[in-house]
């Protein structure tokens, strides 16, 4: 080793002989490595925003306090870049400051007194001669100095307490910042923030790259493509961007494709040497846990690996969060366990290369050739572990007969979509995990005992039996998944498998019972048997004690539910829907934790027992569609946690009068039930249900006829005043003859009122007081004349078949949140001159409101001609518009119009958007609204209006990075779908730009302040009108996000609906 200190040389022997100027030596050697990286300043690109971010979090205006900052990531991210560049931009603010960089090689080589020293050395501005044997007291001076320090590349505790032991260490206003790997070290000390860098953006990451391979921020021409190969293989890794663009730089095309070509397969050791100093630091069991992640379980669910972990003996609670910590882990989401695909391929590198010739000695196997190889050749060895096999699609394996004959450590077998068509006789012994998907076979191997068996899967297989494991003791046994074996005709002894908690034998629909000592099990948490539609019984009895949740949907030939002979407190959800059962024993009592039971479309069931009265936790009751079912528990009323009852579409005509006790009730629905012919309520029912007033939490309530036979008398309603709660009405198909305000204006809290199908003349004018209805249904209220003055909030309207509607509500730009109207087939509208420009008028009233900006909305009207203020416009099924290179910044929405000569029964209005970019690709995405329903046709014109803003409409071309749309330029196409039974007499197309609706905009919101308030008041409550704004399943305009509850905004890149027909060049 030589060094160069200042103007001297030492060497290692010199050093050794030194002893005394070791520690002066150590401190020069640090000094002169600090000043070289401040010297040799690494590019910035991508670490700007890192580094502003970071900036924020010290804020530097506080000078009372002390704050530590964390700078959290995997090694080679940029940690290192952001730190060093925050330090040299305010060191000078200090009175003094320190960077000690590498604390972790530094530590080990000349050890951690010589990081204090340096510290104290920089901080002082002491010479190295007094820090000697008096780091102590020093250490005491920085409590009285404002001072900035750095520990860079932190990997132990013992770093920390010797080097930034607590805020109380350093003088007011000081700045402590910390990177490391390992999150974890941070949780355990006083940080004030952690920052975690992220890895980079497609654009910077290809900027980055460009940096280092062509000394400038952008590809040359010709390399362009590889390029952008070598940026994809990097997958955002600021240090293998690094890396491998100084390894391609000056080297022509063919050196790059081969080498493309050869990372491919092996990536480059310098990536990887600074990759697996992370894994290098790991204990065996974090290291185990790592290689299994990388090579069998990457991007599977966290509850699925930990599973099978926890089964390997690996403890894996705490070595997946180990990994976490360490960067090398991360969780998406959606709950599944994730690594960098740099990372993983460092994982199969780690496993390959004692051997790289040689798959049957590698720990674990997960490519198709190698694993072929193997099983066909015989040539696997006890070094093999892990086995996962994964064809996309069936293909035909052959297997050696004793080709697991030498696996004598294999603990993981997993196998998918391979034709078996027979399984070698020699299973390890030792296998804890079997995993057979599309098994061909009809029974395991007669000799395969499973010992060890933790979990079996053989999903969707042939297999009639489990073979040789009916006769085995399978006391590890945990997991097994036999669903979708279609050929299944018996269930295994369950009391050999007494450890048994998850048995999922759904839709084995061979399966006609299962061995009584299911009904035992102790420890069984998870049964699901839904779909099993030759089940005819069940174990007599069941006494499942630790039995969380029990599923046996469509179970269409299961009559009888089983005797609960003992307490089942566990049990929260029973899911007995379309089952042929004639009714619930008694015992069901003893299920005490019971919280759901869902006995929907459980035509058979006569009556409910009275002990289901007995339980205290029941808060889902739903007997919806139940056809025999005819009356109530008289005492439901004591179950007092019931929130929803549903009772549609049953025989049931007079509810127990103890249901006004319900005054937790969350959701009521009567709707469909069968009714006296004397009117909608009477006797009983109409006491019963009118006496609903009193559930001051009741938030839906339903007491639609549906289509059934309507009464020869008037009838009655209950009375709604004191619902203060109530969000959604549907009093659709209720005969309701006269005005019906009576009571509406109590209802603060409705959102939602569906009066289809009444026969009433007026509109109560009392909704205009109503300040949060949403959502107001009319559809095929034939008697109906004229619309009320709708409130603020107003965002849908829809007032189809209206056939006597003569008279529009006064919609106008005070109505912001207007989304969705729609008045097909009212012919009568247009009777009147002051409704002929009715369409161009909602167009106008919407453009002023809130949908503009970030949503959209949908006008449906009678009419034969596309509003004038389309300002393209042709006849037929398409019409084009010229795009200029800046559209995109500049456009706010797109509005599109179409005329239909006719539209029949469940007609789609099909809109599919044409983008072409400059280099002539096209981009294609479609939006679909179903027009009509069921047998409905409609020979007259109408036109249909539809807006989305470019916000929405970037969605649906999710692949679109922000500076790709600037490649979009020439024109934008719109045409419908060609479809025999619509006929679009013409379309027309606009651009919304931003200036058109600025000054409206600005205008309406000075000139309507209560909206403005009704905006603000909805931020602060979470089912209001941001729903309205944000919230969209996807482009359909059937359904207004208004009408879909719980859909967030940020789900829609992965659910939007959408084609695009080419691959965009630009695309990552």
């Amino acid at each position: 080793m030589i060094v160069k200190v200042k103007e001297g040389i030492y060497t290692q022997n010199k050093l050794r002989h030194e002893s005394k100027g070791i520690r002066t030596i150590a401190l020069d050697i640090l000094n002169s490595l600090s000043h070289t990286v401040s010297r040799v300043k690494e590019s910035l690109i991508g670490a700007e925003s890192h580094v502003q971010k970071v900036m924020s979090l010290l804020n530097l205006e506080s000078t009372e306090d002390v704050r530590m900052i964390g700078i959290w990531g995997m090694g080679g991210i940029g940690k290192t870049t952001i730190a060093r560049t925050v330090f040299d931009q305010i060191f000078s603010k200090f009175e003094g400051s320190s960077y000690l960089d590498n604390v972790r090689e530094v530590s080990k080589t000349l050890g951690l007194n010589s990081l204090e020293e340096k510290l104290l050395s920089d901080t002082l501005m002491e010479k190295s001669a007094n820090l000697h044997n008096n780091v102590s007291a020093l250490f005491t001076r920085l409590r009285h100095k404002r001072v900035l320090v750095v520990l860079d590349d932190v990997n132990e505790l013992e770093h920390l307490d010797r080097l930034a032991g607590g805020h109380d260490w350093f003088g007011a206003g000081s700045r402590i910042i910390i990177t490391t790997r390992d999150r974890q070290l941070l949780s355990a000390r006083e940080v004030n923030e952690v920052y975690e860098v992220s890895f980079l953006g497609t654009d910077v990451a290809l900027k980055l790259f460009s940096k280092f391979a062509f000394k400038e921020g952008f590809p040359k021409e010709k390399f362009e493509k590889l390029a952008r190969a070598a940026v994809r293989y990097a997958r955002g890794l600021p240090l293998a961007l690094k890396v491998l663009g100084s390894f391609l730089r000056s080297r022509d095309i063919d050196e790059w494709e081969i080498a493309l070509d050869r990372l491919e397969e092996i990536p480059e050791d310098k990536v990887l040497e600074k990759l697996k100093v992370s894994f290098d630091a790991l204990n065996d069991m974090e290291k185990k846990i790592f290689l299994d992640i990388a090579c069998l379980f990457k991007g599977k669910k966290k509850e699925y690996v930990m599973r099978k972990l926890d089964s390997f003996g690996l403890r894996a609670k705490i070595g997946v969060s180990d990994l976490i910590q360490k960067s090398l882990l991360t969780v998406t989401a959606d709950n599944r366990l994730q690594m960098h695909n740099l990372l993983q391929e460092m994982g199969w590198y780690i496993v390959r290369h004692s051997h790289p010739n040689e798959p049957g000695r590698h720990s674990r196997l997960w490519l198709p050739k190698e694993i072929s190889s193997v099983l066909t050749k015989n040539s696997g060895t006890e070094d093999i572990e892990g086995i996962h096999l994964d064809y996309g699609e069936p293909e035909s394996v052959k297997i050696n007969p004793k080709a697991f004959t030498n696996m004598k450590n294999l603990r993981l077998l997993k196998i998918h979509n391979a034709c078996i068509q027979q399984m070698p006789a020699s299973i390890p012994r030792d296998l804890q995990w079997l995993d057979l998907h599309k098994y061909q076979t009809r029974t395991l191997p007669p000799s395969f005992q499973g010992e060890k068996l933790v979990g079996l899967k053989l999903s969707h297989s042939y297999i009639e039996h489990l073979g040789g494991l009916e006769k085995a003791q399978l006391n590890k046994l945990k997991f097994i998944n036999l669903s979708y074996s279609k050929q299944l005709v018996k269930t295994p002894d369950f009391s050999k498998i007494p450890n048994l908690e998850r048995l999922d034998l759904s839709n084995c629909k061979s399966l006609e019972e299962v061995h009584s000592s299911l009904g035992n099990l102790k420890k069984l948490l998870y049964l699901n048997l839904a779909h099993c539609i030759k089940l005819k019984t069940l174990p007599s009895g069941i006494h499942l004690e630790m039995l969380k949740t029990l599923v046996l949907w469509d179970c269409v030939k299961l009559e009888k539910f089983p005797e609960v002979t003992g307490e089942m407190e566990c049990l929260s959800e029973l899911h007995l829907e379309g089952t042929a059962i004639k009714e619930l024993p008694l015992s069901i009592s003893n299920i005490t934790g019971l919280v759901l039971i869902n006995l929907s479309k459980c035509k058979n069931l006569k009556s409910l027992p009275n002990s289901i009265c007995d339980l205290k936790c029941l808060q889902t009751l739903n007997l919806s569609d139940c056809l025999k079912l005819e009356k109530l528990p008289e005492n439901l009323g004591e179950v007092k946690s019931l929130a929803e009852l549903l009772v549609d579409g049953t025989a049931i005509t007079q509810p127990p009068p103890s249901i006004a006790c319900l005054t937790n009730l969350n959701i009521l629905s009567f709707s469909r039930c069968k009714r006296p012919k004397s009117g909608m309520f009477s006797g009983n029912l109409e006491s019963s249900v009118s006496s609903i007033s009193g559930m001051l939490h009741l938030q839906k309530l339903g007491l639609s006829r549906g289509n059934q036979t309507k009464g020869s008398l008037p009838p009655t309603r209950p009375s709604l005043s004191g619902l203060c709660s109530l969000k959604k009405l549907d009093l659709s198909s209720c005969d309701l003859l006269e005005e019906i305000s009576a009571d509406l204006d109590s209802l603060s809290s409705l959102e939602e009122l569906d009066l289809s199908r009444n026969n009433f003349v007026e509109f109560p004018a009392k909704i205009s007081e109503l300040p949060r209805l949403k959502i107001v249904k009319l559809e095929s209220c034939t008697n109906l004349e004229s619309l009320p003055d709708f409130p603020k909030s107003i965002a849908v309207v829809n007032a189809d078949d209206c056939h006597s509607l003569k008279s529009l509500a006064n919609l106008s730009e005070k109505h912001a949140f207007l989304r969705k109207v729609s008045f097909l087939n009212c012919f009568k509208l247009f009777e009147n001159e002051e409704n002929h420009n009715a369409a161009d008028k909602l167009l106008h009233s919407l453009l002023q409101g809130q949908a503009i900006i970030n949503s959209r909305f949908s006008i449906l009207i009678p009419g034969r001609e596309v509003p004038e203020w389309f300002s393209y416009q042709k006849m037929g099924r398409s019409v084009t518009i010229p795009i200029t290179p800046e559209w995109h910044n500049n456009v706010i929405g797109i509005a599109v119009s179409i005329v239909f000569e006719r539209l029949v029964s469940k007609s789609k209005i099909g809109i599919t958007f044409k983008m072409i970019s400059r280099d002539h690709e096209e981009f294609i995405a479609n939006i679909t609204q179903t027009a009509t329903k069921l047998e409905e046709n409609y020979e007259s014109a109408h036109v249909w209006i539809g807006y989305v803003s470019f916000h929405l409409f970037q969605l649906l071309f999710p692949k679109f990075q922000s500076d790709d749309w600037a490649k979009i330029e020439g024109c934008l196409t719109i045409s419908t779908m060609e479809e025999a039974w619509i006929k679009p007499r013409g379309c027309g197309i606009r651009l919304v730009y931003k200036d058109e609706v600025k000054e409206a905009l600005a205008q309406h919101m000075e000139t309507q302040p209560g909206v403005d308030q009704e905006l603000n008041k909805s931020k602060e409550d979470k089912e209001s009108i941001d729903v309205l704004t944000f919230g969209v399943n996807q482009l359909n305009w059937s359904v207004d996000p208004v009408e879909e509850e719980g859909t967030q905004f940020q789900s829609l890149r992965s659910t939007t609906s959408f084609k695009v027909q080419k691959t965009l060049s630009f695309d990552y």
